[in-house]
């Protein structure tokens, strides 16, 4: 998968060997579940200490709703601006659990990474 456009706009896989965190903006994107062709969601910047990021639901009637506010650990240590690679891996399945994290693909803003 080289880009993937996202209402228009081009996004390119990031993996986590290349970058150890994800910021506002990117996007998590997994294939088909049993509800959904594909869930989308959407990291969002909360501007709070408690619950810096969140997600929201890209796609389907709840699109725009928060789906969890993650808690303050999720930042990456000494950078509150960046969102832990590893801690997504390693809660995957307690604070999102929707679809799996191996099929997971991390999505970021193709101009941001020219």
């Amino acid at each position: 998968m080289d880009h993937i456009s996202v209402v228009g706009v081009e996004y390119r896989p990031i993996a986590i060997e290349d970058y150890s965190s994800l910021m506002s903006g990117d996007i998590i994107w997994t294939p088909k579940s049993n509800m959904l062709d594909c869930i989308a969601y959407l990291i969002v910047d909360n501007q709070s200490e408690e619950r810096p990021y969140c997600l929201t639901n890209m796609v389907g009637y709840k699109a725009g709703l928060r789906l969890v506010s993650f808690p303050n650990e999720c930042s990456v240590s000494g950078n509150s601006k960046s969102l832990s690679f590893i801690w997504i891996r390693d809660n995957w399945d307690k604070w999102i659990a929707l679809g799996k994290y191996e099929d997971a693909v991390f999505l970021r803003y193709a101009s941001l990474l020219d």
